[in-house]
């Protein structure tokens, strides 16, 4: 019983994460990664600041989902930037938004970059449905995104895809 208590004890450490601290990791190392071509900002909703920044989800996946999702802004940002004879003018801006909907917590994620096409947003999330690879020598082979749907799923949350009304991506993420 002891051995299975620890156990328990440890997966409990293991499922919690303090998501306000996950993100400023997230913020630190893209910020230091791409430099003066990427800048994220992170804002709470006020109800959040009184209130534990821990949720249920494990961290490294948590952190591999929100990386992935900032990983393909600059991607998608990084091949607009190319079509329009690589202006360096141009930042790609990351918003991620926390708040609280019903008992889940909200994580939004917003750029300033081309958005989804519309005819596949719809199916973002699905396995081996992806945008513009091949136009990157390191980039992935689409599997983030299902991996993000799945994982988020699993643990009882919600992800969805959709462009902003000033045309960049929004990635909504409803954990519990």
């Amino acid at each position: 019983q002891e051995i299975f208590d620890d156990f328990n004890e440890e997966k409990k450490k293991f499922l919690s994460c303090d998501l306000l601290n996950c993100l400023k990791n997230i913020k630190f190392e893209k910020e230091l990664i791409w430099k003066n071509r990427i800048k994220v900002e992170i804002k709470e909703q006020d109800a959040l600041k009184s209130v534990s920044s821990y949720i249920r989800f494990s961290e490294p996946d948590l952190k591999r989902i929100l990386s992935n999702v900032i990983n393909n802004s600059y991607e998608a940002f990084y091949k607009k930037e190319l079509e329009r004879l690589n202006s360096q003018d141009e930042i790609l801006y990351i918003k991620i938004g926390i708040s609280t909907f019903e008992d889940f917590t909200c994580v939004e994620i917003e750029d300033n970059g081309p958005g989804f096409k519309q005819e596949i947003v719809n199916y973002l999330g699905d396995f081996r449905v992806s945008l513009g690879k091949l136009d990157f020598a390191n980039a992935g082979q689409g599997l983030g995104l299902s991996h993000a749907r799945a994982t988020i799923e699993n643990a009882g949350g919600k992800i969805s895809f959709r462009n902003s009304n000033a045309g960049g991506a929004v990635v909504t993420c409803l954990l519990r």
